[in-house]
């Protein structure tokens, strides 16, 4: 597999409870080669694969009995996995316009956030309807 492809699988297996960034996954991918556990295949579009080598087979043998994420696997609800990628579409969204965007364009993306955090806040204050769901789930720490 290819980095990219590692991160997708990875978060696959947790239910989108571990997605690692680019910039842990392909340094780790450095330290590992380096230790000789895997090598890495001829590039593909551009795209470096790697493969595990006969160390890092044996290593992995070795521990196979539990995952490293196997106190994440508990399915996540659908929807904060789906709050994530809308969250990172935009967040994509902001970069570009403080790329390209005018003066103009940029003060009336900040004044969309604002109200869009604040559509947020409002939407928790609402009352809860008595055929809500009846379980809660403490916020996830940052």
């Amino acid at each position: 597999m290819h980095g990219y492809e590692m991160i997708s699988e990875l978060a696959e297996r947790t239910h989108g409870a571990w997605r690692p960034s680019p910039g842990s996954v392909y340094p780790m991918l450095q330290v590992l080669q380096e230790e000789g556990l895997v090598a890495p295949d001829a590039a593909e579009e551009g795209r470096r694969s790697y493969r595990l080598t006969a160390a890092g087979r044996e290593l992995v043998g070795r521990h196979s009995e539990l995952p490293p994420w196997a106190g994440l696997t508990t399915p996540a609800d659908p929807l904060d996995a789906r709050l994530r990628e809308v969250m990172a579409a935009l967040a994509g969204a902001v970069d570009q316009v403080l790329l390209v965007a005018s003066t103009g364009q940029k003060e009336r993306a900040v004044d969309q956030l604002v109200a869009a955090r604040r559509a947020l806040y409002a939407l928790l204050a609402e009352d809860r309807s008595p055929d809500a769901e009846s379980h809660e789930r403490p916020p996830t720490p940052r």
